[in-house]
């Protein structure tokens, strides 16, 4: 899990015995691994290992080596709510080292934002105002994508792009009831890739 945050996956896999890399900031990372170890039963089946990276400026595959991640091994990445956040340069040296990382076969969920977004420029009333508040937090948006723009990244690096899936075809899939009302926000995506 690339970008873990807060997430609990964790915390709530139930199961065949797996190994779960969560990757973050190191400050991100203390916070959630005080908590998280309080509250993991004894004999869980799930081992976590607590990877501290930020990806502006450390080596992910250093810092997943180092603590024992298996490259031989097809493993399953998400990185969900991150690439908004990252340099170009970031997203691009952090793929560069999940080819290295991962064997043919692994899968990758990536989520991101449209482009006109970063810029301002997008029609989506909900997308300024989300980018506002972020910016306001100190963490505004700094990249964002057309699926185009995906599709080449991940093939420079390795990785076939299966699918794209927007907020209309994740509600159709996920929350039939909700396909009726108006789409008031489509800005995200999720595109799920292969390592060829």
């Amino acid at each position: 899990m690339l970008g873990a945050g807060f997430d609990t996956t964790s915390l709530r896999w139930s199961g065949e015995a797996v190994t779960i890399f969560e990757v973050d900031a190191p400050s991100t990372l203390r916070d959630k691994r005080t908590v998280s170890e309080k509250l993991l039963p004894n004999g869980d089946s799930t081992q976590v290992v607590w990877v501290p990276c930020d990806f502006e400026h450390d080596a992910l595959r250093e810092q997943l080596l180092s603590s024992g991640f298996d490259p031989n091994r097809p493993s399953v990445i998400a990185w969900i709510g991150v690439s908004l956040y990252l340099t170009c340069d970031a997203l691009a040296t952090t793929l560069a080292d999940l080819a290295e990382l991962c064997a043919p076969g692994s899968q990758l969920i990536f989520d991101y934002i449209d482009a006109d977004v970063v810029t301002g420029e997008t029609q989506w009333k909900g997308a300024r105002r989300a980018a506002r508040a972020v910016a306001l937090r100190g963490e505004p948006y700094r990249t964002g994508f057309t699926s185009t723009d995906v599709d080449a990244l991940f093939a420079a690096h390795g990785f076939e792009c299966r699918e794209h899936a927007r907020t209309p075809t994740l509600l159709q899939r996920y929350s039939p009831a909700q396909v009726s009302r108006p789409v008031g926000n489509d800005w995200q995506a999720i595109t799920t890739a292969q390592r060829i």
